[in-house]
């Protein structure tokens, strides 16, 4: 079986594609092929049957990701529920800023969803996560192992919109944190575990009124 189409709109986690090509092929008890577009070019593999047993797997160059369409409003989905997701695209960005390289694996368990691997990489910024988002039918609970290191902060700031606030800066960040609700919904007050830092090199500049 082989299909191919042009899709105007592709509705994926809350989250609104436009205009993509699409060209598949069924093998087997899996779906291989490209997907092209502006948001995300690259292939795809989806196999398995039922959600238990689902596995998409994408090899993208870039990955735009859009706004959610319900900010605020929408109800987490149930992680048991998810199907395995390993995703690498060579370019990641979110809210027009261009976060480096995507590594990411995540997989579903007896309580929710395992993340392997989020790991996100630039010529100044490695940051590299992992935990887990579980879920008993009732709360949302979300704990995560993050590391995050720059050579040079003050660029990192910039390239993530923030200029003129630091030059140089070698930093490097541990931390285990823990909080109610889903990963993309953590509350600052709500927050608990440990965060160790180490911060050196670094000259903050004056900020011109």
């Amino acid at each position: 079986v082989h299909v191919s189409a042009a899709v105007k709109t592709l509705n994926m986690f809350d989250r609104q594609f436009e205009n993509l090509s699409l060209d598949f092929s069924r093998q087997r008890e899996a779906w291989r092929g490209a997907i092209n577009g502006a948001a995300m070019t690259g292939t795809l593999l989806y196999s398995g049957a039922g959600p238990a047993a689902a596995r998409l797997e994408m090899d993208l160059t870039h990955l735009i990701l859009p706004d959610k369409q319900h900010k605020g409003s929408d109800i987490p989905a149930d992680p048991r529920r998810l199907p395995a997701v390993a995703l690498r695209s060579k370019s990641f960005e979110l809210r027009g800023k261009s976060l480096g390289e995507l590594n990411f694996l995540a997989e579903p368990d007896e309580s929710g969803w395992r993340f392997k691997r989020f790991n996100l990489t630039r010529a100044v910024m490695k940051l590299n996560a992992g935990g887990h988002w579980g879920y008993d039918g009732k709360q949302h609970a979300s704990e995560f192992d993050i590391e995050f290191s720059s050579p040079d902060m003050g660029k990192t700031m910039e390239a993530f919109g923030v200029p003129d606030q630091l030059a140089g800066g070698e930093v490097s960040v541990n931390s285990h944190l823990s909080w109610p609700g889903a990963p993309a919904d953590p509350q600052l007050a709500a927050l608990s575990g440990k965060i160790n830092v180490s911060a050196k090199k670094g000259r903050f500049l004056q900020v011109k009124a």
